[in-house]
């Protein structure tokens, strides 16, 4: 005997059935809901209406429930920045300017890169013994005038 256990996540998403005066009175300032025709996958030629959420920046919801992750995740990257936002005034405040400090490790971290570079590496070494070349060749004309 082989006990099997089987489980099912059912995903249940329920079209919103309120009219759209009611959902605007409960919405934040600048949203809207509409009602429009609901997609079907059936070649049946009657559709039902809906009720949908639109966000100002255009995002349209289906769901009260998708309304509110949305804005519960939009509230806590609000809360994350303003974290980040302390963070940085609590530095200001303690003499080192974050923005300088970030600067100074993108130009440190840029150089290191640019010394990495064979090619850059090759033009160096290049260019210093064309240099040195000259400067030879300068000494030896010197030597050569000075002998005449």
């Amino acid at each position: 005997n082989i006990n099997t256990v089987f489980t099912i996540n059912i995903n249940i998403t329920m079209t919103i059935l309120t009219s759209p005066s009611f959902l605007t009175s409960l919405l934040p300032p600048n949203w809207r809901a509409f009602t429009a025709h609901s997609p079907t996958t059936t070649t049946t030629t009657s559709r039902n209406m809906c009720t949908y959420i639109l966000s100002p920046e255009g995002r349209r919801f289906g769901t009260v429930e998708a309304v509110t992750i949305y804005l519960t995740e939009l509230i806590e990257a609000k809360e994350r920045q303003e974290k980040v936002g302390n963070m940085e005034i609590i530095r200001q405040k303690n003499g080192v300017s974050v923005i300088d400090e970030e600067r100074e490790k993108v130009a440190r971290k840029k150089k290191k890169m640019s010394d990495r570079n064979p090619l850059r590496n090759m033009l160096k070494r290049t260019l210093k013994r064309n240099c040195l070349k000259k400067k030879s060749l300068t000494k030896q004309l010197k030597k050569q005038k000075k002998r005449h």
